[in-house]
């Protein structure tokens, strides 16, 4: 995963969090290319089409057809399994309390 994904996930998150749109206890977004294009200028609105499209491949979005529109959600469960095999993989471990080290 390279840095411009990683910058989409995170704003993909944050307008997550502003969806007033729950379901199955989940935030769900269902803003379009356009959108997510006001929010990422720095992306063309085809790189974000790819985007968007690799990491539904990948699981790490989750697409539901409600009321005629596409509507998407982080596959939060997914990414956390995906970032910790990546930590297991290079060795990398994270603090477990303030100040420790491993």
């Amino acid at each position: 995963m390279g840095l411009e994904t990683a910058i989409f996930l995170e704003q993909f998150h944050s307008s997550l969090q502003k969806c007033q749109s729950e379901v199955d206890g989940k935030p769900w977004f269902t803003g379009g290319i356009d959108t997510l294009a006001k929010e990422l200028p720095f992306m063309a609105p085809k790189a974000i089409r790819q985007t968007m499209k690799r990491l539904v491949k990948s699981g790490l979005i989750e697409v539901s057809l409600r009321e005629g529109k596409k509507w998407y959600t982080l596959a939060y469960a997914e990414l956390d399994r995906k970032v910790s095999a990546y930590r297991v993989q290079h060795g990398i471990s994270l603090p477990t309390e303030v100040g420790e080290a491993k």
